[in-house]
């Protein structure tokens, strides 16, 4: 035994000093898990389907465009309270591109993240001894890419949102390079970077108009010379100017919003609604606000800190990208308080406020470097604690969450494909304004968009299998509608023990496909197997397929491998 220590010690320095020299390649393999636990999380449950925001910011562009009657009001035209131009460009590129796939348009918003942990990525390396502090980066990259911001990463309309954020990250980078020693014309073209960057930020989201203010702050605070940021902050104020008033011009005050005028007339509500949001990272509601409160107060005292220092300049990006989150909470604040708190913590906002954890996390990093003070050791193991913590909440809650954002979402898009049969009611899940989700549909499926594109395997392509499904189907199946028949129940796979892996009902002749993984816990615990659970199925039928006396009605479940299907044939009396 009292030889297995010094054995463990040298065993121990070894392991350590591989790690420190080669700490970059271990940073880039492990930034492997979080890359791939993103683009694997919106691959799994990205639903292709058309919902809320589309049917009035969307769709509406499309009809035009394959109208002849697209014009650049439309682009402009305002959408809530945000004007959009930007990325209605790219939804109508892509969308023509992929037929309205939403799929693509949640792959480019993970590319989106991964672009804007690059330029933290890059001004972290501009520091001579970022090999050394390398790993203290990878927290960081979780955080980017924190499944708490779920929303985000599954509802494609949210690339408007996260293009405002790259655009804003991408203006504040570009601006930042004026701190370092550059020709004149690289000082210039960076310059001019910032100001289109900041262009494509203010319209393509109301919170990019934030991202001129702390632009300006950003230029006082740099080590730019005194007439190079005279002349730059003119052009920022005007340009900045002429924007917002374009921005405003023709703006109109959406009626369900709450009153901007709630932050004086309820202060206290307004206060705890902001720091609930800036503390959105954490759920619950009790523990977002108390983190909002301590992030901002540790932020206040590295910011004391750098100023004792003198050292704003060189970290003009990490400050600028915290006013913004804080800015952008605020705006929020504003607009929704009225709502209650709880909404605060929709989780779309998540991908604002949570840079607001990285810059707090990276400034005091630099002070703590430069200091070693003991107070700021607490305030960096505070932040990088609350990092750590949403990361695994976020981790642990994420693949339900998106396993119920799925399950929702292919019920929309089944609803949505059979808008012909289903009541206002159904399709409320899907818009308020019903008229325009039928009116909407309709463009879809004439131009086989969006659900409509989606096509299920040909049943005559696959084999039949010698044995019948599980299944439970009789008269409390069937639900009859003026419009449609709704058959609804379960059937599982006899050979894999387990839910299939997709459906098709057949009644007097007439194929239809159907909705199938509806979880049916009652099932799963009936037949004794968490694999049975999602072996729920609906299928609707236009009445008129009806006869009255017998009906033919045969369910074909796909195998779970999908190689083949199992049929089951029920005789339905109708009417009684």
């Amino acid at each position: 035994m009292s030889n297995m220590r010094p054995d463990l010690g040298q065993f121990l320095t070894r392991t350590f000093k591989t790690i420190e020299q080669h700490r970059v390649a271990l940073f880039v393999i492990l930034s492997l898990v979080p890359i791939g636990l993103a683009f694997g999380y919106t691959g799994q449950y990205g639903v292709t389907v058309a919902w809320w925001d589309d049917f009035d910011g969307r769709i509406p562009l499309f009809q035009k465009y394959f109208a002849h009657q697209l014009e650049w009001q439309d682009f402009f035209r305002q959408h809530n309270e945000h004007r959009i131009v930007f990325p209605r460009m790219v939804f109508l590129l892509l969308g023509l591109l992929t037929k309205m796939s939403n799929r693509v348009e949640l792959f480019l918003i993970v590319i989106l993240f991964l672009g804007n942990f690059v330029l933290i990525f890059l001004e972290f390396q501009r520091r001579a001894d970022w090999k050394q502090r390398i790993l203290w980066l990878l927290p960081v990259l979780f955080m980017v890419l924190n499944q708490r911001q779920g929303e985000t990463l599954l509802w494609s309309f949210t690339l408007s949102l996260v293009m405002t954020l790259s655009f804003v990250l991408a203006a504040f980078f570009a601006l930042h390079q004026l701190n370092r020693p550059l020709t004149r014309r690289r000082r210039r073209c960076f310059a001019v970077l910032s100001v289109a960057c900041a262009t494509g930020a203010s319209f393509s989201a109301a919170m990019g108009l934030l991202v001129w203010p702390i632009l300006v702050v950003q230029l006082l605070l740099s080590s730019a010379e005194k007439g190079e940021k005279g002349s730059l902050l003119r052009w920022l104020l005007v340009i900045g100017v002429v924007e917002w008033i374009i921005y405003f011009h023709g703006y109109v005050q959406p009626a369900y919003h709450p009153s901007t005028m709630f932050i004086f007339l309820h202060p206290i509500q307004f206060a705890s609604y902001f720091f609930t949001c800036l503390g959105g990272v954490l759920l619950p509601k009790e523990t977002a606000l108390p983190t909002g409160i301590v992030a901002v107060t540790l932020f206040g005292i590295s910011a004391w800190f750098l100023r004792r220092e003198k050292a704003y300049a060189e970290n003009g990006f990490y400050v600028s990208v915290a006013l913004y989150s804080l800015a952008t909470a605020f705006m929020v604040s504003v607009g929704r308080a009225g709502s209650g708190s709880e909404q605060a913590l929709a989780s779309r906002y998540t991908s604002f406020t949570l840079y607001f954890y990285i810059a707090v996390y990276l400034l005091l990093l630099e002070v703590v470097l430069r200091k070693r003070h003991a107070l700021l050791w607490v305030g960096l193991g505070a932040v990088l604690a609350v990092m750590t913590l949403s990361t695994a909440m976020a981790y642990g809650q994420g693949g339900q969450a998106g396993l119920d954002y799925q399950t929702s979402r292919e019920r929309m898009a089944y609803y949505l494909t059979h808008y012909r049969l289903v009541s206002d009611d159904d399709l409320r899940m899907l818009f308020a304004d019903v008229r325009q989700v039928r009116a909407g549909a309709d463009f879809l499926e004439k131009r086989q968009l969006n659900a409509f594109a989606v096509k299920a395997p040909e049943l005559a392509t696959l084999a039949p299998l010698d044995i019948e499904p599980l299944t439970v189907i009789d008269r409390n199946s069937f639900k009859i509608t003026d419009r449609a028949v709704w058959i609804e129940s379960w059937a599982v796979d006899p050979k894999w023990k387990g839910a299939g892996g997709g459906m098709w009902v057949k009644v007097n002749g007439e194929l239809y496909a159907a909705l199938y993984g509806i979880a049916r816990p009652d099932v799963a615990q009936y037949l004794g197997g968490s694999d049975y659970e999602f072996s729920g199925f609906l299928a609707i039928v236009p009445r008129s397929v009806l006869k009255p006396g017998e009906n033919q009605v045969e369910v074909y479940l796909l195998s779970h491998d999908k190689k083949g299907y199992f049929r089951h044939a029920f005789t339905y009396r109708w009417p009684e």
